[in-house]
């Protein structure tokens, strides 16, 4: 989906991964038309609501960036309005329990999980269970 496809809303997003070995995504919400009312210098203009390092970043949108995961329905928004403020105000960044992908989910879906920290405790357990089988 690229912007032109975007309907006005609020939507979570992944930036397929350039760092780490191309094993970590960054995920973000994206917001089409001020959804969110929060960032009224961005006027009508897409942008991606983020976290970095434990703070919140506004950036403008690049379409050619990102993949769409999926839409806040419309009858969500007003609570993803209020998860938004509430992620923007939690300084803390914990790469297992409060990263980017656990903010843009807790946004958009209600709940702070992280399928690629999912993925990777599942590795390091089947990792850990191969290392004791052996002699």
């Amino acid at each position: 989906m690229n912007q032109i496809e975007l309907t006005k809303g609020l939507y979570l997003a992944k930036k397929p991964a350039k760092e780490y070995f191309n094993l970590v995504d960054h995920y973000g919400v994206i917001d089409i038309g001020n959804v969110s009312g929060l960032f009224h210098n961005a006027g009508q203009s897409p942008i991606v609501i983020e976290k970095i390092a434990g703070k919140g970043n506004v950036a403008n949108y690049a379409s050619s960036d990102w993949i769409i995961i999926g839409k806040v329905k419309d009858h969500h928004i007003l609570s993803a309005k209020i998860r938004l403020k509430t992620a923007l105000n939690d300084p803390t960044y914990d790469l297992l329990g409060n990263n980017c992908e656990h903010f843009a989910r807790f946004i958009t879906e209600g709940k702070k999980r992280s399928t690629q920290v999912n993925v990777f405790a599942m590795a390091a357990m089947a990792g850990l269970v191969f290392l004791m089988s052996q002699d």
